[in-house]
Formats: C-alpha cells, sequence, structure tokens
C-alpha cells in the first residue's frame, strides 16, 4: 500500500510540475508509460474549432511517426472525430472508441498504427465542449503483443484524472504567460487571473497585480498576518484546509492536490473562484524556494479588458471587429455594443460572422472561449 501511495504521490508531483512548466510533460507521460506499459502516450490539449494538431508532449513514439502524425495522420485520428457521448472523466478503450473491423479498414490503422505493431488504444477524457467533443485527452496504445490495458493500470490513471483536470485550469490561469529567469514577477502580473503565491504555513510569498486587485477589494478574501481569511469562518477554515493539504503535496508529504472553492461575497456579487494547488518547493527556484501551493484566483464580477489592439494583430481583425470582440469578451451583448459603438444590431451581427470565419469558431460560446483563454488576454503595461 505504501508503495502505491508513494508511486501516485510521484505522478501527481510530476503532473502539477508539468501544470507550471509545460516542458516536464515529458517527464510525467513517461514515468507513467513505463507503469502502464504502455507503447506510447500523448497529453492532449485542442482547440475547440480549426485544425489544431493539439498534442502537447507525447513519449514512446520514434521522431519518423510522431512527425507523420503532426504533419498528416491527426486528420485522420478517427478518435478526434466529435462523438456526443464522450464524457468528461471517462476512460474508453478499443472498440469503445472505434470498432476493430471498422478501425482495419483506416489509413489511419494500415499506415501508422500497424508499421508502429501498436494496439489497445486508450483515450481517458479530460475536458469536453458542451457538445461532447473530446477537447482534451490522455491517450495511449500498447503494442500488440502485450494485450489490453489491465484493470489496475486503468485505475491508476482514473485516480489521475482529476489531477489533469486541475493542471488544465492552471494552464487557463496561466493564460501562455512563461515564467523566465529573471522575469518571473513580471510574468505574474501579465496574467489576467490572480496568483497568490503561499509557503507551507499559508503566509503569502508573491502575490500577482491582479490578485492585488482582487484583495483591495476586500470582498470575499483578504490576506491576513495569520494566512488567507474568506468572509466567513467556515469558508476561511476550508481554504485554510485545503491550502494545508496542497503544502504537505508540495513537500512531498502528501497526495491531495486541492480543489476548486468558491469563496463568498458580503456586498453580494458572485462570489469569487479559487483554484488550490500544490507546488513542489524544489522546483520552483524562479518564484521562491520557499514556495508550496497556490491560489490562482477569478472575479467573475470583473469586467475584462482585451486591448482591441491585442485582438487586431493576434487574429488579423478590422478595428470595428477588433471593438466588437473587445466588448464581447467585456461582457456585452449585442444590443449594447451596438448602441456603443453607435451601430445597427445588423451590423454588429454582420461583423460577428467575420469574427468567427477569423477565429475559426461557429458560435458565440466558441469566439467567447477562444478570446478568453488566448494570448490577448496577457496584459499589458
Amino acid at each position: 500500500m505504501n508503495t502505491r501511495v508513494s508511486t501516485l504521490q510521484g505522478h501527481v508531483d510530476r503532473i502539477y510540475d508539468a501544470a507550471l512548466a509545460p516542458e516536464r510533460w515529458e517527464a510525467f507521460l513517461e514515468a507513467l508509460r513505463k507503469e502502464l506499459r504502455a507503447a506510447n502516450l500523448g497529453v492532449v490539449f485542442r482547440a475547440p474549432a480549426g485544425d489544431d494538431r493539439g498534442v502537447v508532449a507525447s513519449v514512446g513514439m520514434d521522431e519518423r511517426h510522431r512527425d507523420a502524425y503532426l504533419s498528416h495522420f491527426h486528420r485522420l485520428n478517427p478518435w478526434r472525430l466529435i462523438r456526443p457521448e464522450a464524457v468528461e472523466g471517462e476512460i474508453r478503450l478499443g472498440d469503445a472508441l472505434v470498432p476493430e473491423a471498422e478501425l482495419a479498414r483506416t489509413e489511419f490503422y494500415n499506415d501508422w498504427m500497424r508499421p508502429q505493431r501498436i494496439a489497445h488504444p486508450l483515450a481517458a477524457v479530460l475536458r469536453s465542449t458542451d457538445r461532447g467533443t473530446p477537447l482534451s485527452e490522455l491517450a495511449g496504445y500498447r503494442e500488440e503483443s502485450s494485450g489490453p490495458f489491465d484493470p489496475e493500470s486503468l485505475e491508476l490513471v482514473r485516480r489521475l484524472i482529476p489531477h489533469l483536470q486541475r493542471a488544465l485550469a492552471i494552464h487557463a490561469q496561466l493564460g501562455g504567460a512563461a515564467m523566465r529567469a529573471g522575469a518571473a514577477e513580471e510574468a505574474l502580473d501579465r496574467i489576467s487571473g490572480g496568483v497568490i503565491l503561499l509557503d507551507e504555513h499559508g503566509a503569502p510569498i508573491a502575490v500577482n497585480r491582479t490578485a492585488d486587485e482582487i484583495l483591495a477589494m476586500d470582498d470575499g478574501l483578504v490576506l491576513g498576518g495569520d494566512g488567507p481569511r474568506a468572509s466567513t469562518a467556515k469558508q476561511t477554515g476550508e481554504l485554510r484546509r485545503l491550502l494545508a493539504e496542497a503544502a504537505r503535496t508540495g513537500a512531498g508529504r502528501g497526495v491531495d492536490a486541492g480543489a476548486v472553492v468558491r469563496l463568498a461575497r458580503p456586498s453580494g456579487r458572485p462570489p469569487l473562484e479559487a483554484v488550490v494547488a500544490p507546488l513542489r518547493r524544489e522546483s520552483y527556484p524562479l518564484l521562491d524556494h520557499k514556495a508550496a501551493c497556490v491560489i490562482f484566483l477569478t472575479d467573475p464580477a470583473a469586467r475584462t479588458d482585451t486591448p482591441p489592439a491585442r485582438l487586431r494583430q493576434q487574429y488579423g481583425l478590422t478595428e470595428m471587429e477588433a471593438e466588437i470582440a473587445s466588448r464581447l469578451v467585456g461582457g456585452m451583448v449585442l444590443a449594447e455594443i451596438g448602441n456603443d459603438l453607435g451601430i445597427t444590431i445588423h451590423t454588429v451581427r454582420g461583423h460577428l460572422k467575420r469574427l468567427f470565419a477569423k477565429t475559426g469558431t461557429h458560435r458565440q460560446a466558441e469566439l467567447l472561449r477562444v478570446l478568453l483563454e488566448g494570448p490577448g488576454r496577457i496584459r499589458s503595461f
């Protein structure tokens, strides 16, 4: 039992290392691949539309076959197709993905899988769109001769899924900002979401600009001398318990990954949303060698400000398209946008159609997701 707990803890540590430093995904995948006796394993975070290949990292595949997948076969992958029955947190195997007889007739199998002698696919759905599209997943194969994944391997994957899903939330919060030597503090300030780094006792070490703005409102969360305090004693206790457990994981003494907690606000505004997660202290000298856990903080009531000029540059928008996109991100409805810009709602809808085309989206919800999670959300100074 102790060996199993230690093994799980090692995988959890590597997941959160990779969440903050994407180049570390391979270390996590290689350790898991060996334990699962998989031929290859990969983490895929896909954009909701467009021709995105989506591979963040993969291991166990030679360079020739990996290049062939990225350049051609990703388009033919039968498990990439929209399947409405895909459910977040679900593990799907073999025939549950694509019937064997159907797979054997595909170019993907005959020209890519078969030369590698791989079979027995596994796909753990980490995040789906509202249509059930597998947007993010952990995927892998075993060699044909090894047989399918056994129940013990599947149970390990099942226990890691919540941690991988939280790693996705951390990726979204970071918004693509890279933390580099000599620029960690500035990088934190450029993240549009709030970030609070804490030591193993819950004392704050670093607070980025957005978190400072949220804390300055004194509405739902404050940082006192004894650590973070919510608006009620009950929520304060729960938040501190989660931070203590995450800090133990960060110090290598636990396996709890923290959680998402909604913090009530005396003002009556929508609750603050806080993602609590561990940081392995010895792995992050750029941030602070004492950092053991982190709070990613979001204020749903805050007006989101995405400069039109940034959107124009990022997506090749016209001036009017960028103005409309910026107001959509800021929470305006189409009628409000028309009034604000002095144009008719019919004209707004015409520009919206062109925004869909330029961002590879088809609906307003998809467009907002792309704009909110893209590089345009990184703050400028």
